[in-house]
């Protein structure tokens, strides 16, 4: 068998490519979450006398509450296709 993919797509690098494919795939659906990170790390001021933390949690509470769930829901959809693809590649 080739190592490459042949005309049926069966190849030996099928389980590591699937895993990278849904782990990619987890990524681009997780940008909403770095955007909102990025909004917090954008308007945090290190001059203003608060540690990342307390601003985070007292002044950012919604894009840390946003975060934190939208990551949930994206494990909550491609957690089954994860685990599977990573059990094929063991």
């Amino acid at each position: 068998m080739s190592r490459f993919a042949s005309e049926n797509w069966q190849s030996e690098w099928r389980p590591a490519r699937d895993l990278l494919a849904v782990v990619a795939s987890m990524f681009v659906a997780n940008v909403p979450t770095i955007g909102a990170f990025y909004v917090v790390v954008n308007q945090y001021d290190p001059d203003a006398g608060t540690a990342f933390g307390s601003y985070l949690v007292n002044q950012q509470g919604g894009a840390l509450v946003f975060a934190v769930l939208w990551t949930g829901i994206v494990f909550v959809a491609f957690g089954p296709a994860l685990a599977a693809a990573r059990d094929e590649v063991r």
